[in-house]
């Protein structure tokens, strides 16, 4: 402690003899070496003065800075419809050209149909000239076609012939391959699918007056289904025929009528139908549609349906599956037809035959009757 005492007194003495400066001295003399402030009044009629230029400058600048924009707006305008004008010029000479182009492409097109009518022209009379030499040729040759007196078509005009077959029976052949998806709707037994051509849908059945039963009616052999429900259905696999009617007697409404008839067995008393359906027989051009087909069965009878339209099936098949029982599967195909005993390829190809002046053996013609269905 004493120590420390003493250390501070040495401190103060030092600080005692020390010099300080002296700054009011110093002050004084840097101020004479500073540049002078004068504050003086200024009259307010000089201050509104100033104040007037200043925006009168302003406002000087502002009306410059509208006239250039006006200026600048101006340009715009003027380069805008300068910039129209050049593009409706441009618009019309593309215009002109591309109808100059058109005009040219239709004359091209003019003369090019000119040079391709003489042409045909040209060739049509060449071609009839050739063939009326041909004709002559061959009527020295062979004669007149006609019909002999025994009464057989082995020579037959173009025109006689194609009115024979015009009125000739169509013979189709349908392949009848499976019933699908009658599993457990169908009870166990025997069935026979019978195959006829209908009026119209729900209508009366079609028959040749002279041709018997078998060509109206077709039917398929007897085929087991167990009634179980992994059973998927009944499988055909055979041929039927049908006579169809020729296309000058078709008409929208006919169809083909299919017929699921469950034989008579120890557990049905009589022969019952418990399955129809029907299906389109000629296409949009009378003509017998051939090709792969399905059709849906309904269940019962055709008489305990009062349908009359195909849409009345489909409907009926819409209100429930209680009423359908499977998809029937067939092909139907057309075969030759038949004039006076004759095939109808047979009769072609001897008429094509005579015309050439080629020599067919009597047994090329004489062919057998149309095939029988079978059952």
């Amino acid at each position: 402690q004493r120590a420390r005492m003493y250390r501070i007194e040495e401190l103060r003495r030092a600080m005692e003899g020390s010099l300080v400066p002296s700054y009011a001295k110093d002050m004084e003399e840097r101020a004479d070496e500073m540049p002078s402030v004068s504050i003086m009044q200024v009259p307010a009629e000089k201050l509104r003065e100033q104040e007037r230029a200043a925006e009168e400058a302003r406002l000087e600048e502002h009306r410059l800075l509208a006239e250039r924009q006006r200026r600048r707006l101006e340009n715009v305008v003027v380069k805008e419809s300068e910039g129209k004008d050049r593009v409706e010029t441009e618009e019309k000479a593309a215009e002109a050209r591309v109808k100059e182009e058109r005009e040219r492409a239709v004359a091209v097109e003019r003369s090019r149909q000119r040079q391709s009518r003489a042409a045909i022209r040209q060739g049509r009379e060449e071609v009839e000239k050739g063939m009326r030499k041909q004709s002559e040729r061959l009527r020295k040759d062979a004669g007149v076609l006609e019909v002999d007196k025994g009464g057989s078509l082995l020579l037959l005009s173009s025109w006689k012939m194609s009115a024979a077959l015009s009125r000739a029976p169509q013979p189709i052949k349908i392949q009848l391959r499976s019933l699908r998806g009658a599993k457990d709707r169908l009870q166990r037994g025997h069935y026979v699918l019978l195959v006829s051509m209908v009026e119209r849908v729900g209508g009366q059945k079609l028959k040749w007056s002279g041709a018997g039963t078998d060509h109206c009616v077709a039917r398929s052999r007897p085929k087991q289904h167990l009634g179980r429900f992994f059973d998927l259905g009944l499988s055909f696999e055979e041929h039927i025929f049908l006579l169809a009617p020729p296309r000058v007697d078709a008409r929208p409404g006919m169809c083909l009528q299919f017929e699921l008839v469950q034989c008579k067995s120890r557990l049905v008393n009589e022969d019952r139908c418990v399955g129809w359906a029907v299906f389109p027989l000629f296409g949009t051009q009378r003509e017998v549609l051939d090709g792969k087909f399905k059709t849906p069965l309904l269940r019962g009878a055709v008489e305990s349906w009062s349908l009359d339209q195909h849409r009345g099936v489909e409907l009926a098949l819409r209100q429930g599956l209680q009423n359908w029982i499977g998809n029937l599967y067939f092909r139907v195909s057309t075969m030759s037809r038949y004039v006076h005993g004759s095939k109808e390829r047979a009769l072609r190809l001897q008429h094509t035959s005579d015309l050439l002046g080629f020599e067919r053996a009597p047994d090329e013609l004489s062919v057998s009757q149309a095939p029988k269905p079978k059952g």
